[in-house]
């Protein structure tokens, strides 16, 4: 997955339920992936799983740009390109929409196509939930319990999130901050422990912080 951006939106969980219209049935997938191989992947897990549809539609975008919409059949415009617009609407990225159709036996016209498929797009937007993950950079460190409180109080200053903690003879602890903020964050940690503060970086990542 591409670093570059410095944040990015996506879904928040898995999700999946259905609806009928005149007689089909379709089933609506809002799933979170991180590469095009996964994308794929739960594509075809889902084509494997309801074996027997009709069609299977699907869009998805990724954060390094790729993007990719798949109307199976459909009349041209109809399907995939709906969906792709539902996910280019909200800003998503790494997030993959999968529906489902079983034919029921009546013709819904291009509109009632379009249409369904625009509803279970934003079924599955809907039901996954959103969420905004950063940038962020990684780091180790480890004090004396005489600085706990000082240094919780600075990394709930810049909202950095502590990813572990272990109490032992000292404490140590992993947490990342947003890109953006690091230098003052690194910054405010030294004035509050007197230039006394040693941490390492050990990566980036992105995080909800």
């Amino acid at each position: 997955m591409s670093k570059t951006k410095l944040e990015y939106k996506t879904f928040r969980r898995y999700f999946q339920n259905e609806f009928k219209e005149r007689s089909s049935r379709f089933i609506c997938f809002g799933i979170p992936v991180k590469s095009k191989d996964e994308a794929i992947l739960e594509i075809d897990k889902i084509k494997s799983r309801y074996f027997g549809a009709k069609h299977y539609v699907y869009a998805f975008s990724l954060c390094d740009g790729y993007r990719k919409f798949c109307g199976d059949g459909e009349p041209r415009g109809s399907a995939g390109e709906p969906v792709a617009k539902i996910i280019k609407s909200y800003e998503l990225k790494n997030a993959l929409v999968v529906i489902v159709r079983y034919f029921g036996g009546t013709l819904l016209g291009i509109g009632g196509v379009v249409k369904a498929y625009t509803r279970g797009a934003q079924m599955a937007v809907d039901g996954c939930g959103l969420k905004i993950l950063r940038l962020c950079i990684i780091c180790n460190t480890k004090f004396d319990y005489s600085f706990l409180k000082k240094f919780s109080n600075v990394l709930s200053f810049f909202k950095a999130k502590i990813l572990s903690v272990v109490y032992s003879e000292c404490v140590k602890s992993n947490f990342c901050c947003y890109k953006l903020d690091f230098d003052k964050l690194e910054e405010k940690l030294f004035e509050s422990s007197s230039g006394n503060f040693n941490f390492s970086i050990s990566g980036e990542d992105y995080f909800e912080v």
